[in-house]
């Protein structure tokens, strides 16, 4: 879920961090860093985190029963 309370502080997702070159995070508190890693300032940024999905379901219909 995007919203629930339990997310798992990663620079990544946070509220001051910019993208920076190929793996990296630039913080303006902490300089560059890896995506993963954390601190005390982290504030959490729900538009920063892409949420999972789910695959399609498979349907086996017959074209048959689409014709009139």
């Amino acid at each position: 879920m995007l919203f629930r309370n339990n997310i798992e502080p990663a620079c990544v997702y946070c509220i001051f961090a910019r993208s920076g070159e190929e793996d990296t995070v630039i913080c303006p508190k902490h300089g560059i860093r890896q995506p993963w890693q954390q601190c005390r300032s982290f504030r959490y940024d729900p538009l920063r985190r892409v949420p999972e999905t789910e695959p399609s379901p498979v349907l086996d219909v017959d074209p048959e029963a689409f014709q009139l």
